[in-house]
């Protein structure tokens, strides 16, 4: 019994899909749809029978029937048909028109993902140019670091000459201090600290262009800062040169041994304020 239904169903469902209807069938409506199929195919036949020989509907064999019976009957089921093809055409139409947004969103998505793909590819290029410029720019700027450092250790020496012309070179002695312990981090600066950071969500978008030309801007005011103090420092050397200058003339011209011990002594306070002063490092010089 159960094959038989599924036979049924099965048949019904291959002829109704021939004629256009995709819609669900259920089980439990078989028989009625099966009903409802006959008799459209029969008053389909009938219709075009009627178009073929319409004498036949005047002079029907051996019935009573008035015609005018037979177009009336017939009129519901035309007028179902023609809006059945109506819908059916409106409903292709449409699928047509589906499909050609549905290609055309398609090719505009595919133009996107390219420029997409373009656009990073170049963006991850910057990105190593700027990493590259960045290190050397570091490299230089510990370079020029260095330099000035050792142009202060090499410059930073007082050359006394006596009356008989001899130089003496006084080399600056740097204060050492010995550190035994660090001490403990207060809670307060703790608390600073946290206040000073800013509170960023997580997660978060970083802009490696925006934060690599920052970067490099930075570098760029820092190596003029030092170019700066460079010139600063070697302005005041100029100056402390000429100020030797100046006490040896003094020392050839005075009584040396009195004069001489002015001069050094003033000198030596000179100096040391100087340096001490403009020593960003924090390291105090004196004259032994």
């Amino acid at each position: 019994m159960a094959s038989l239904s599924e036979q049924k169903y099965v048949t019904l469902r291959k002829r109704l899909d021939q004629f256009g209807f995709k819609q669900p069938l259920a089980i439990e409506s078989l028989p009625l749809v099966e009903k409802l199929f006959q008799a459209f195919i029969q008053t389909t036949e009938e219709l075009k029978k009627t178009k073929e020989n319409p004498q036949t509907i005047a002079a029907p064999p051996s019935t009573n029937t008035n015609p005018s019976t037979t177009y009336t009957s017939a009129h519901p089921y035309k007028n179902d048909n023609a809006r059945l093809v109506k819908e059916n055409n409106d409903l292709h139409l449409e699928l047509i028109k589906c499909r050609e947004q549905l290609d055309h969103h398609v090719k505009e998505f595919k133009s996107q993902l390219r420029k997409l793909e373009h656009e990073n590819a170049d963006l991850r290029f910057l990105n190593t140019q700027y990493i590259h410029r960045l290190r050397s720019l570091e490299k230089e700027s510990r370079q020029k670091d260095n330099k000035i450092l050792e142009l202060q250790e090499k410059n930073f020496q007082a050359v006394v000459q006596t009356p008989g012309g001899n130089k003496h070179t006084i080399p600056f002695r740097r204060q050492r201090l010995d550190i035994d312990e660090m001490l403990p981090e207060s809670s307060s600066s703790q608390q600073t600290l946290a206040q000073q950071l800013p509170y960023v969500n997580d997660p978060y978008i970083i802009d490696i262009v925006k934060v690599t030309e920052d970067r490099v801007a930075e570098l760029e005011l820092e190596l003029q800062q030092q170019k700066q103090y460079v010139d600063e420092v070697e302005t005041k050397m100029a100056n402390l040169k000429y100020q030797v200058n100046i006490n040896y003339s003094l020392i050839a011209e005075n009584d040396p041994k009195e004069e001489f011990s002015v001069c050094i002594n003033s000198s030596k306070r000179r100096i040391y304020i100087i340096f001490d002063g403009n020593n960003n490092n924090n390291n105090k010089y004196s004259i032994s």
